[in-house]
C-alpha cells in the first residue's frame, strides 16, 4: 500500500536524523563547530554523516539525491544555527529543527506526490478537513478555558502557582492533541497507557497534598475525556 511506502520514506529519514543530530553529536564536537564555524572539519563530517546515513537507511540505492540534498541542506541549515547570537539559542535550535523536517517533508513530497495531492483533494472535497481544523481548534484554547472555569469555585483552595508559567495550558493542550489523534487511528491501547502513565506520574509526584493531586487528576481525566469524544464523533463524521 502506498502509505506504507510513506512510511517507508519517512521512519527512516527521521531516525537518521535523530542519530546524527543528538546521537553523534558530544560536547566536544558541537564547542568546536561554534567556535570555528565554517573552518570546523566537525561541520563537515556531521553534514556528511547526515546525507549518508538518510540514503543507506531508505536503502534506495537508485536515490542519490537524498544523499546530496541531505548533507548539502545539513551544512546550511548547521552553518546559519551557529552564525546566531548566543542569546538566541533556544529560537534558532527550533528553527533549525524544523528546516530540517522540511527537508524531510520534501523527500517526502517528492517521492509521494500523487498520493499526497489525492489524500489532500478528498479531504477537501469530503469537508474533512474542516472538521479536523475545527477539533484541532476546539480542542485547545476553547476547551482550556472551558476546564479553567469548571475548576474556578476550587481555586482559591489550591496553589496553581508553583510551577512553569503557562505550562499547564501547554501541556492541555498537547495531551488534547495526542489523544485526539490517537483516536482517529483507533490506538485506544496507546491512549489507556498514557492515562494510567500520566495519573500515576501526575498523582504520585502530589501525593503529599490531597487536594492539588485531585485537581490534577480530575483535570486531566476531564481534558482526556474531551478529547476522546472529540475524536469519536470526527470519526463517525468522516466515515459516512
Amino acid at each position: 500500500m502506498v502509505e506504507v511506502e510513506i512510511w517507508r520514506t519517512i521512519v527512516p529519514l527521521l531516525l537518521a536524523h535523530l542519530i546524527v543530530d543528538f546521537g553523534l553529536q558530544p560536547k566536544a564536537v558541537i564547542d568546536h563547530k561554534k567556535e570555528l564555524k565554517h573552518k570546523s572539519y566537525w561541520l563537515y563530517i556531521h553534514s556528511l554523516l547526515a546525507g549518508v546515513l538518510a540514503y543507506l537507511f531508505v536503502g534506495s540505492w537508485n536515490a542519490y539525491e537524498i544523499l546530496y540534498v541531505t548533507a548539502v541542506s545539513h551544512y546550511f541549515i548547521d552553518l546559519w544555527k551557529l552564525n546566531q547570537k548566543e542569546n538566541n539559542q533556544r529560537g534558532s535550535f527550533f528553527i533549525d529543527q524544523a528546516l530540517h523536517l522540511l527537508v524531510i517533508a520534501g523527500f517526502v513530497l517528492l517521492y509521494h506526490h500523487d498520493y499526497i495531492l489525492q489524500k489532500t483533494s478528498m479531504l477537501v472535497e469530503g469537508e474533512v478537513l474542516a472538521y479536523y481544523m475545527l477539533s484541532i481548534f476546539f480542542l485547545t484554547a476553547p476547551t482550556g478555558i472551558f476546564i479553567a472555569q469548571f475548576f474556578k469555585k476550587w481555586e482559591s483552595d489550591i496553589d496553581t502557582t508553583n510551577g512553569l508559567d503557562s505550562a499547564g495550558k501547554w501541556i492541555g493542550y498537547c495531551e488534547r492533541l495526542l489523544i485526539f489523534f490517537l483516536v482517529l487511528q483507533s490506538q485506544f491501547t496507546a491512549i489507556g497507557f498514557l492515562i494510567a502513565a500520566k495519573s500515576i506520574l501526575r498523582l504520585g509526584s502530589q501525593s503529599s497534598d490531597r487536594k492539588q493531586s485531585e485537581y490534577v487528576l480530575l483535570g486531566t481525566l476531564i481534558s482526556f475525556t474531551i478529547a476522546i469524544i472529540t475524536g469519536v464523533i470526527v470519526t463517525q463524521l468522516t466515515s459516512q
